[in-house]
């Protein structure tokens, strides 16, 4: 998006209705020179009707300098559109105020969007977010994960990016294969439904295969093209860019989208890891002892607070809620030693 600085202020003088004849017949040329200029518009202006409903006009005492830096810093670790901040040495009243407030209510959504003519960015934070593609295909997206539409999408290709993990339901076009890039892997495929995997804290980029056919290959050298069916998954070594098979992944990985966990001889810290993180829950082990029992079960599609009436029946444990944090306590080691 060219000149994003010059547009963004006209959006916010327009919606605060400071623009003269000249400005207006500006802006209005930009929208209609692209749809992602229109569609960065109307997520102004979405924002900016909510805050004209929920901003009180005694808001002048807000610091908007400290807002904008605020603001700043999150659209820096993002990578966001760049929004510089001019000294401000006036008095703004409450419109101006609920103008330039307007990116914030963006950003506080949980999502983020940033349209240019070479991408629209989309981020989950702290929850699983789904979303429908323009092409029909719809991704859902786990927390603390980024996925980035180029703008040819939906023409000769169907290319997008992932950081993170997600969960793909592609619609069949066989015209127009649909690629996910996560770092040097690519994943093709025409129409199917799959899961992505990408760990900062791994060497690995897994996919899982739900239904179809996926053919995943290093991007840099397509030679090592190896196609997946249902039920398969591999691992991309980011490393090597070495691909390894399997026919057996493991069921756990995508329990955050599944709901749905098995666990063999693993200890309870595990499990309450994995459930955590599947969650957002924040569930503490009060006893070290009992982070080390080891715990055979499977769950199916079932609430956390079903899950932990299950452990608390079939387990020497005590369960006690303190407003979010859930915390567990017992000896059922022990338990089981004496058995």
């Amino acid at each position: 998006m060219d000149n994003s600085n010059q547009y963004i202020d006209l959006i916010s003088k327009y919606l605060s209705k400071q623009t003269n004849a000249d400005d207006e017949c500006l802006l209005f040329n930009w929208i209609e020179k692209d749809k992602q200029n229109k569609a960065l518009f109307d997520e102004f202006k979405k924002a900016w009707e909510f805050s004209e409903t929920h901003f009180d006009p005694e808001i002048n005492a807000i610091d908007i300098d400290e807002e904008w830096s605020k603001m700043e810093l999150e659209m820096g670790k993002t990578k966001l559109i760049d929004i510089a901040r001019k000294p401000r040495k006036f008095q703004l009243n409450w419109m101006q105020i609920a103008a330039s407030i307007t990116i914030l209510i963006l950003i506080g959504s949980g999502l983020f969007y940033a349209f240019s003519p070479k991408e629209t960015i989309l981020r989950a934070h702290r929850s699983v977010l789904e979303k429908t593609l323009p092409d029909g295909s719809t991704i859902t997206l786990n927390q603390e994960s980024n996925f980035t539409l180029t703008a040819d999408f939906n023409k000769k290709f169907r290319k997008v990016k992932l950081e993170g993990e997600a969960y793909f339901k592609v619609k069949r076009d066989t015209i127009r294969p649909f690629i996910v890039k996560a770092g040097n892997l690519n994943v093709e495929v025409v129409g199917t439904s799959f899961y992505v995997i990408t760990l900062e804290d791994s060497v690995h980029i897994q996919v899982i295969v739900e239904s179809g056919i996926v053919k995943i290959y290093d991007s840099n050298n397509k030679s090592t093209t190896i196609a997946l069916r249902e039920g398969q998954s591999a691992k991309f070594n980011t490393e090597t860019s070495r691909i390894v098979r399997s026919t057996s992944p493991d069921i756990n990985e995508i329990a955050w989208k599944t709901k749905n966990f098995v666990f063999e001889e693993a200890t309870f810290e595990q499990l309450v890891n994995k459930l955590n993180s599947c969650y957002n829950s924040e569930i503490i082990i009060k006893d070290e002892s009992l982070k080390k029992c080891l715990v055979t079960v499977s769950f199916n599609n079932q609430s956390i607070e079903s899950i932990l009436k299950v452990l608390s029946a079939t387990l020497d444990i005590q369960i006690e809620k303190k407003d979010k944090v859930i915390e567990i306590s017992g000896n059922a080691c022990e338990t089981e030693k004496k058995e």
